[in-house]
């Protein structure tokens, strides 16, 4: 059996566990887990089996449509982490630049570049965490007059080159 809790801010500690020690009281909110309750059967196993989740994550809100859904674009999830106040930057959407935003997580929908990335430490180093969206994204995050902006670095674009002549040759 397993129950699973959705990470919301009103739920209340699992029962099951309490159930199983008192002392579980803990409401976790804001955190999702799962509780698995495993029945042993000496005929049927030799140990703990296999539990295997796909969990999808947080939902972010979407600059681009004003709707909040889940995503795999790094940028959409870059823009909630840094407005979220609980556990990212807590940055004033009116210090986001939405414009840079929108056209960059564009660009990763263009490139077909997904991030599906953990915060080990959720409430550490911001500038880590942020580091962690902008190297899987190949983008900047500068800030300039007060307002955050996101650029991109376009790997399509070459390189400039120069033709080295003898007449640029010092002797």
């Amino acid at each position: 059996e397993y129950w699973f809790h959705n990470g919301s801010s009103t739920q209340t500690y699992d029962t099951n566990l309490n159930a199983v020690d008192s002392n579980w009281t803990d409401n976790l909110r804001n955190v999702c887990y799962i509780v698995f309750k495993l029945t042993y059967d000496i005929d049927l196993f030799r140990g703990l089996p296999t539990r295997t989740v796909i969990l999808k994550g947080k939902k972010c809100y979407d600059v681009r449509t004003s709707t909040t859904i889940w995503t795999e674009n790094g940028i959409i999830q870059l823009y909630d982490y840094l407005s979220n106040e609980q556990y990212g930057g807590n940055i004033n959407t009116s210090k986001l630049d939405t414009t840079t935003f929108q056209a960059a997580a564009n660009y990763c929908d263009g490139k077909s570049w997904t991030f599906n990335g953990v915060l080990n430490n959720p409430n550490g180093n911001i500038k880590k965490n942020i580091d962690l969206f902008t190297l899987h994204t190949r983008t900047d995050l500068q800030w300039y007059n007060g307002i955050n902006y996101i650029n991109t670095r376009d790997i399509t674009v070459e390189s400039s080159a120069m033709t080295i002549e003898d007449e640029h040759i010092i002797q």
